[in-house]
């Protein structure tokens, strides 16, 4: 089980996001966005993308940057084990 969560490519995202952490929490409001966009940035460049599957065909395709960022925004404001 664990579909998703499991994929190589989630546990290096969710293990980026706790190195992140310390870091992006006691940030100002103002300073967030750009650390959340710097965790996308750093997932791409090491060949990462940012999926979601569509409900019709059932392919995958990529979500863009608004998408990415505030996925990785959510990730550092909750945490992910």
């Amino acid at each position: 089980g664990g579909g998703p969560n499991n994929h190589i490519g989630n546990r290096h995202f969710r293990s980026l996001v706790q190195d992140f952490q310390p870091i992006y929490l006691p940030l100002r409001r103002k300073d967030k966005p750009l650390m959340a966009r710097s965790v996308v940035l750093i997932v791409r460049n090491r060949g990462g993308r940012f999926l979601t599957k569509s409900k019709a065909s059932g392919e995958y395709y990529e979500v863009g940057d608004e998408k990415a960022e505030a996925k990785a925004s959510q990730a550092l404001r909750e945490g992910m084990q």
